[in-house]
């Protein structure tokens, strides 16, 4: 039997009865429904979705996918609960697509881009449930903003393996460009990627002493002749528990490493002269361009960064690997219930030798200054709140 497919834009309940009582077995329907309103979800579309989901069992027979319409990849908490009751009752049954309207604006380039990107709506409430559960960790566990910053960095870096999206070309319309695509099913995520989601984290942890934008900056490998452009974070942060006021480079893409079993925080709180060429040896760094975003995040424009005006540092402490290995092991602790201040030593002692050998390979002055850790194993358990064990002091004797 031949059968036909309607495209059915829902824009009030009467569309949806049309849906449900065409009685004709060979009619089907695809679903669009625009969610945006003044740059913002519209709650009386939202009504909507919530009919769909109360009376799905009625409607699924008639319908071969839904479209929907959000002005932006992150949901609002208020409104993010309707399509996670959507995505529930139709996993695995019907198709959901999320679409957002992108722009990119270069204006070196006479560049002015717009494409819509179409997610599968099980990566957007991945990633959205993704943001709020790193939101809600650092707040309930009252972690400091360097202490955020390391959670943070942590989880990005390791959200997912480093993979191109199958693009002929590739492009910033790529979806291994927003942050969305770390939690595809088989992830499409690079330094944008990476990037993006860092920022998107940040910004909705909303924590006045942590700032995020993205930075783009090209560079040559003086070693191996080639040309490339890459994507990190800028982060402003204050800091009173480590003694901290300034700006940092931040680099989630290059501390991902799907050949090992362990993080990794080579490039976590760069120095701010991270791009000088006397300092990194291996790339020859070009002046960055920063992401000025506009529209709800949707419009992108790809601006001159002046370092010398930006770039800061009031501390009064400097950002060295004990520092650092303070606040992964405050991290470590609180995240990581079942293990003991042993066990945490001796993952931080991983961490630490593949971070510094890292740092050798990429050839430049970090914070790193050896591969074991810089903390002892008596301040791992102080900051642990534990004492030493009579066997681990035995240990440290010997």
């Amino acid at each position: 039997m031949k059968y036909m497919v309607i495209l059915k834009e829902i824009n009030e309940f009467n569309d949806l009865k049309q849906v449900v009582k065409n009685a004709k077995p060979e009619t089907f329907f695809n679903l669009k429904i625009d969610l945006t309103k003044n740059d913002r979800i519209n709650a009386k579309k939202l009504a909507l979705i919530d009919n769909i989901t109360k009376n799905f069992s009625v409607i699924k027979s008639k319908i071969k996918y839904i479209n929907l319409y959000v002005p932006y990849e992150k949901i609002p908490k208020k409104e993010f609960g309707h399509l996670y009751k959507l995505y529930k009752k139709t996993k695995d049954q019907i198709p959901c697509y999320v679409n957002v309207k992108h722009r990119y604006i270069d204006d070196d380039k006479f560049q002015d881009e717009k494409y819509a990107i179409s997610w599968d709506l099980g990566a957007v409430i991945k990633a959205n449930t993704g943001i709020e559960k790193v939101c809600d960790f650092i707040k309930k566990n009252r972690l400091s903003p360097f202490e955020a910053l390391a959670f943070i960095h942590n989880y990005v870096s390791n959200v997912a393996n480093y993979k191109t999206s199958n693009l002929l070309g590739g492009d910033w319309f790529s979806k291994d460009q927003f942050f969305v695509g770390a939690y595809l099913d088989l992830p499409e995520v690079v330094c944008a990627g990476y990037s993006s989601l860092m920022k998107e984290i940040i910004d909705n942890l909303n924590m006045p002493e942590l700032k995020c934008e993205i930075i783009s900056v090209s560079f040559e490998h003086l070693e191996k002749d080639y040309y490339a452009k890459h994507a990190r974070c800028l982060i402003e942060i204050q800091d009173k528990k480590y003694g901290l006021n300034q700006t940092v480079f931040d680099d989630p893409t290059w501390d991902n490493d799907s050949n090992s079993n362990c993080s990794k925080y080579t490039h976590f709180a760069l120095r701010n002269d991270i791009h000088d060429i006397s300092v990194s040896k291996l790339y020859d760094y070009h002046l960055p361009y920063i992401f000025k975003f506009s529209d709800k995040k949707r419009t992108v424009e790809y601006c001159d960064f002046n370092p010398y005006r930006s770039l800061y540092n009031k501390s009064k402490n400097k950002i060295d690997q004990k520092m650092i290995e303070t606040a992964y092991v405050n991290i470590m602790h609180k995240a990581c219930l079942n293990k003991s201040p042993t066990e945490i030593y001796d993952d931080l002692k991983q961490i630490a030798k593949l971070s510094f050998k890292e740092q050798q390979e990429r050839k430049f002055q970090g914070n790193l200054s050896q591969s074991n850790p810089v903390l002892t194993k008596k301040e791992v358990f102080g900051i642990c709140g534990k004492n030493l064990t009579k066997e681990d002091e035995k240990e440290l004797t010997l």
